[in-house]
Order: C-alpha cells, then structure tokens, then sequence
C-alpha cells in the first residue's frame, strides 16, 4: 500500500501543490516496499548460488536506496550533503556491524582475538 505514496510524491513535487518535507516523506514511504522486494529478489538469488554471490548481491543491492537518493542530490547540485551522508552510512555501518559482532561474541566467548590478516580482507 505504500506504494501508492510515490506518485502523490510526484504529483506534489511537479505542481509544488505540497510542501517539500511532505514529497520527501511521502517517497520514502514509496521506497520501503521496494526495498522490501529488492532484500527479498535477493535472498532467493542467493539461495540458488553460493554464499559468496549471496553475500556480494547482499551488499551490493543493500545500498540501492542511499543511490538513488544520492544520484538525485547530486542533480540538484548538493555536493556537500551527498559527501557526509556517505560518510555518515560508512561510519555507521562499520561501528554498527562491529559493534554488534563484538557483543554477541562476547555473549558466547569472555575473551575474543581479532586476527590481522582476516581484518585487512
């Protein structure tokens, strides 16, 4: 049902019938389903090939919605905003995936090695 968010989104933007705040929120409720389809296109690709094209679709489609929002930033000329937002998904992603590894080891394990040579993969 979200989807029918992304024309409205469209209509008000084009005619600027609504205000900008409103198009954004209401393409971003068109994008969840499509994230939803896209995660969900994935896994069954993955499950009919192996693990490591798996986990390259994975996160490769995974950030599909920072592009499209950043190749329409960029046409719009916001150079600066596009640069930190990917500066902020990147530190986030890596001090969220890092931190979450690091509790749920240690859940299992008081004491956990981190090795260089797999780390600088």
């Amino acid at each position: 049902w979200f989807l029918i968010a992304g024309p409205f989104a469209l209509a008000g933007s084009a005619t600027g019938a609504l205000p900008e705040s409103t198009c954004f929120a209401l393409a971003g409720l068109a994008l969840i389903p499509c994230a939803e389809r896209l995660s969900f296109v994935t896994e069954q690709v993955a499950a009919h090939t192996n693990g490591t094209i798996g986990a390259l679709l994975n996160a490769s489609f995974g950030n599909a919605p920072e592009l499209l929002i950043s190749s329409a930033a960029l046409r719009a000329g916001f150079y600066r905003v596009v640069q930190l937002a990917m500066l902020g998904s990147i530190l986030c992603n890596l001090l969220f995936v890092f931190g979450l590894s690091c509790f749920i080891g240690g859940l299992r394990w008081q004491v956990q090695d981190l090795r260089i040579v797999s780390g600088s993969v």
